[in-house]
């Protein structure tokens, strides 16, 4: 007998009602629902459409999707921003910067790398705003795996036991923690036999061929001139509850960093990415599930609000049919997995990129017009340059981290052409 559990488990993961998918494998509604509490079977020729449209083993070879954490927002009903960095975050022995102000209405901020704590002086109620952009993902990734021996579950757990801590009720700790904002990236990496071709989206979309629960949906097409980055497709709005962002990771990336997108594909796996971003309520409900569940699948959930809000078809000459490879890479438990990729931020990096990218070209043609003119004004310059306590504080950790011999002043004396 087919197993009906398991097509009901397959059903609500793709978002479908019992109508929808009822006609969508061809069987009476009030039969298909006899179907799935097991006191009928399903027809074999629904058994085969099912098989062909969610279990192309063909189809998913070589194809699936990586997700991960892309940018998280977590408010702590605490002024005490120094015990979170601390206790929750365990950085504190890392040197945070402060910086002239702050941001979302906080009149304060520090940042190390790219995480930034926010406060604001006697405001309890707006507390203490802890925020990872997804630079600064990956680089709390870095810490979490090879200082503090933890990954995102267990830094979620944390913040939810401090908030227990904290507070002498449930109710109390809900409202002590919440988690404002989540995306959810989710990468389709490169196939050399052939991805989903996402700029169709617009052209599914235009002939009723997408489904969507979203109110807006909005192509952004930066994919003409030298300097393309793709296509983005938007559903929904920024402030809503749930917001996609589907795109070209590949273009965009190859337009960033000024490389041809062959070498995005080989280099860093890169094709499409879909975006999934939670406001408010939606992330805080997502992130506290996860943090009580023993089995939650972060790239699975993700996934699933996808199939929940949209559906993809394709015509054919029998008529509009789901589209198979779409269901291919969404609809399949084998096509996705949650995954931390780390990245160390050293310093220096960004500075050599925006030279090389922006600078040097201007640098070579003054120093060739210096040695015409036998005169040093640049180097009188860079030695004139004054820096910020900001980056004394980077060099001297630096200094004590790489065990340089010198001290900062010496350092600084020295730093001219």
């Amino acid at each position: 007998m087919f197993d009906y559990k398991e097509l009901k488990r397959i059903r609500r993961h793709l978002g479908f009602s019992l109508k929808e998918f009822s006609a969508l494998l061809d069987v009476n509604y009030n039969t298909y629902k006899k179907i799935e509490i097991g006191e009928r079977e399903l027809p074999k020729v629904s058994q085969k459409k099912f098989q062909r449209l969610f279990f192309n083993q063909q189809k998913l070879k070589g194809t699936r999707l990586e997700g991960k954490i892309d940018y998280l927002r977590v408010r702590f009903k605490t002024l005490d921003y120094k015990t979170i960095i601390d206790k929750v975050l365990r950085l504190g022995e890392k040197q945070f910067s402060e910086q002239k102000k702050g941001l979302y209405s906080y009149h304060y901020k520090i940042e190390f790398q790219n995480i930034n704590i926010y406060w604001s002086e006697n405001d309890h109620h707006m507390g203490t705003l802890v925020e990872f952009s997804g630079a600064g993902c990956r680089q709390f990734e870095y810490y979490l795996q090879t200082e503090q021996k933890r990954d995102w579950k267990d830094f979620v757990c944390s913040c939810v036991s401090f908030a227990q801590k904290s507070t002498a009720s449930p109710e109390a700790a809900a409202d002590f923690l919440k988690f404002t904002r989540l995306d959810i990236a989710l990468d389709e990496l490169y196939n050399p036999e052939g991805n989903y071709p996402l700029p169709d989206l617009k052209d599914r979309y235009d002939k009723g061929l997408i489904e969507t629960k979203a109110k807006s949906f909005q192509l952004v097409d930066k994919s003409s001139g030298s300097q393309s980055q793709g296509k983005s497709f938007y559903f929904g709005s920024r402030n809503s509850p749930v917001f996609f962002n589907f795109y070209e990771k590949d273009l965009e990336q190859a337009g960033k960093l000024d490389v041809p997108v062959e070498f995005v594909r080989e280099y860093y796996q890169f094709k499409n990415r879909y975006e999934v971003r939670l406001n408010d309520e939606a992330a805080n409900q997502f992130v506290k599930e996860w943090a009580e569940s023993y089995q939650f699948d972060v790239a699975g959930r993700a996934v699933g609000l996808i199939n929940d809000k949209i559906h993809v078809y394709k015509q054919t000459r029998g008529g509009r049919q789901l589209d198979s490879d779409w269901y291919a890479l969404m609809g399949s438990y084998e096509a996705f997995k949650f995954v931390m990729c780390p990245e160390l931020c050293e310093i220096g990096v960004k500075e050599y990129r925006w030279i090389e990218r922006s600078v040097a070209r201007t640098l070579k043609r003054v120093l060739m017009l210096e040695e015409i003119r036998g005169v040093k004004k640049l180097s009188q310059i860079i030695r004139e340059a004054v820096l910020s306590d900001d980056d004394e504080k980077q060099f001297l950790s630096l200094i004590e981290e790489e065990g340089y011999a010198d001290s900062y002043e010496n350092l600084v004396r020295k730093a001219v052409l």
